[in-house]
């Protein structure tokens, strides 16, 4: 494995089947009907939800689940889960603005709550900023898998995420490392982690 690999800032495990039981449990106030989306990672020119750019990273065939549930106190619950990824290793992640495509690249920027004004309103300009760049105004859901290589990931943050026709985010990007906070002893500017390695369609 890569010698890159920083730790990561979220570390949890899980069970090895793909059911809604996965799920953990939400914050009370946990408003209905969440969004989910599912899929088994393939390359891009057949993927249809789930891409993998980096097979000896995101092998064909693991299986990837986001679950996106507003609350009653204005938060918002993300949750990601993973089977059959690499085993013991860390994984940046984070919700992107733009779907899934033939590159990583084609996700666009990290999706902020408020946008760093350095981006000019773009979607595709990668914020470092560590007074944007960050867990708080971002969705960052960095995960460590177990022995068998599979993991997952929650995040609370305060506020509710817009919709994709104002310029929400539509996706998830795994990432070769964990997630720079661009602070004191970082390596790397603030909301980096790496190579983009595999992204999921998400209609949040």
């Amino acid at each position: 494995m890569t010698a890159s690999r920083r730790p990561a800032l979220v570390v949890a495990v899980l069970g090895t089947a793909l059911t809604v039981a996965a799920w953990s449990s939400l914050p009370a106030g946990a408003a209905a009907g969440p969004t989910e989306a599912t899929g088994t990672f393939a390359p891009p020119a057949t993927a249809t939800t789930a891409f993998t750019y980096d097979p000896a990273q995101v092998p064909v065939g693991a299986q990837v689940a986001v679950r996106v549930v507003p609350t009653g106190s204005h938060k918002t619950v993300v949750t990601l889960h993973a089977w059959g990824l690499l085993p013991d290793e860390t994984y940046g992640a984070h919700a992107h603005y733009k779907r899934c495509g033939m590159t990583g690249t084609a996700a666009g920027a990290h999706y902020q709550n408020a946008q760093d004004p350095a981006m000019a309103g773009s979607e595709t300009t990668a914020s470092v900023d560590p007074a944007y760049a960050n867990p708080g105004n971002e969705i960052w859901l960095d995960l460590v898998t177990n022995a068998a290589g599979n993991g997952r990931a929650q995040t609370v943050v305060d506020w509710i995420v817009r919709p994709t026709a104002d310029g929400g985010p539509r996706s998830v990007i795994l990432h070769l490392n964990s997630t720079s906070t661009g602070g004191s002893g970082s390596t790397a500017p603030a909301g980096n982690a790496g190579a983009r390695l595999a992204c999921v369609t998400v209609a949040f």
